[in-house]
Formats: structure tokens, C-alpha cells, sequence
């Protein structure tokens, strides 16, 4: 069957390891029959069929060791956007929005997240929108903050 397979398509997505619980989570989030959340435990698939943030592709996604939860920050939605600026954890079992306070990155596509679990935050860098961006954002709890290139060019 197609859960012994794994998931076939994925879009412009990203995957992400979840060291806590040993598995590699793999959202399947722009339609299809495959969409919803796959994760990988070295030996099998599991699809877990839950209510997925909207469609989009090309999100960021990362395992973030302070939260234990895995992260999906932006994508995009079809062709030419929209654009997402919203922040979505991942338990396991479901997906809830962070709901994130002040200034925050405007929505894009193809972006990088990562840990930085020195600093106990994420970093989220780069992207496109309508342009291609190199700022760089750090995410510390629900709050966001931009640390570069300087604020004056936003």
C-alpha cells in the first residue's frame, strides 16, 4: 500500500528530524492523496491524517530541540503566492499555529530555518516574495526579531 511506500509527493517541501522521538517528519501540504504528515522511523511510514496548516510549498521547516516540537515558518501558496508569514509546531500528532507577537518577517517562500540551540532560538534567513530577501530573523519563544541586514532598509 501507499503508507508502506511513504508519501510520493511533497511539492517544494521541506523535511525535518525529530531527535526527541527519533523520526523524520515529513508534511505533505499541497493537496493530493498524500497530503496531511508523514514520519519516517528507519523501518516504517506512518501518514497521519490531522488538520494541516493551509496548503503551501516551499516552507521552511526545522526540529527545534528548546520546544521539542518540530517548526514550519512561511511557504507559499501556488505560483506567484500568497506568501505566508505564520509559524506552525508540530507535536506528533498535530499541528497548532504559534501564535507569534510584534514585528515579524513578511511572508515568503524558500527560506532556511534552523537552531541555534546555543542562543535557544531559531534563525530564519532569506527567501523570495515579490523580490529576494536576505534578512535575517530570530525567533525566541513567540517572538520574533529582526537581526539583519540593519532595520533601516525594511
Amino acid at each position: 500500500g501507499v503508507e508502506t511506500q511513504g508519501p510520493r509527493r511533497t511539492g517544494f517541501g521541506a523535511v525535518a528530524y525529530d531527535s526527541a522521538r527519533g523520526v523524520l517528519v515529513v508534511p505533505g501540504l499541497f493537496g493530493g492523496p498524500d497530503s496531511g504528515t508523514w514520519e519516517w522511523d528507519g523501518t516504517t511510514w506512518k501518514h497521519i491524517q490531522t488538520t494541516p496548516p493551509v496548503p503551501r510549498q516551499t516552507f521552511a521547516l526545522t526540529y527545534d530541540p528548546g520546544r521539542g516540537v518540530v517548526v514550519l515558518a512561511g511557504g507559499q501558496g501556488t505560483h506567484g503566492g500568497p506568501y505566508f508569514d505564520d509559524v506552525w509546531t508540530w507535536n506528533g500528532a498535530r499541528w497548532d499555529q504559534l501564535l507569534t507577537t510584534g514585528p515579524r518577517p513578511p511572508g515568503r517562500g524558500g527560506a532556511t530555518l534552523t537552531s541555534d540551540p546555543r542562543n535557544n532560538r531559531l534563525l530564519y534567513f532569506g527567501g523570495y516574495n515579490e523580490a529576494l530577501l536576505n534578512d535575517l530573523w530570530a525567533l525566541r519563544g513567540n517572538v520574533w526579531t529582526k537581526l539583519g541586514p540593519s532595520a533601516v532598509d525594511e
